[in-house]
């Protein structure tokens, strides 16, 4: 499976397709940095950047390419990408929208026909997805602290939100003592 986008929803679907039985996964992210961190929360989880990430689709599959792929980043290359990877039958979800002006995205449609690659759009929970996701968490299923990499004082909220808007870290915290 690959995750495209090592922020903290692209991890948060890595750690549910560990606890759903998933083999490997594979998370792809442009900034090193995310890679460094998502390997740090889980070492399973297999970095793979822009130069490795064919390769280490076809080390994975047996050649076949991904049975399944999520992507977890606003960004329309990510969505022409898992396309040009997937096996036949494969499954992609479009989890990370797009920004306003960027949402139009030139697809090879063929890819997807002839592939039978089933692909479906994500944005929203219902109240049973949300008390199964606080379970989820609650009883230590899957763990989120781990997310935080940077803590703040109310004091220095700017810093906390600079860093994020570099995309820096995975989370920033704000803690009001």
């Amino acid at each position: 499976m690959l995750i495209v986008g090592a922020g903290p929803i692209g991890l948060m679907h890595a750690k549910l397709a560990k606890i759903s039985g998933a083999g490997a996964v594979i998370m792809h992210d442009l900034s090193k940095e995310r890679l460094e961190l998502c390997t740090s929360i889980d070492p399973s989880f297999i970095p793979a950047d822009q130069d490795n990430l064919k390769e280490i689709i076809k080390k994975h599959s047996g050649g076949r390419g991904l049975d399944v792929a999520v992507t977890a980043a606003p960004a329309p290359q990510a969505q022409v990408l898992v396309l040009e990877l997937m096996a036949l039958d494969g499954r992609v979800s479009f989890f990370g929208g797009l920004p306003a002006g960027r949402e139009m995205v030139s697809l090879n449609t063929n890819l997807i026909h002839y592939n039978q690659i089933a692909v479906s759009g994500t944005s929203r929970q219902n109240l049973r997805q949300y008390r199964k996701t606080l379970e989820l968490i609650t009883k230590r299923i899957v763990t989120v602290n781990d997310l935080i990499t940077d803590r703040y004082s109310l004091e220095n909220v700017s810093a906390a939100l600079d860093k994020a808007g570099r995309g820096l870290g995975i989370k920033h915290a704000v803690e009001f003592r």
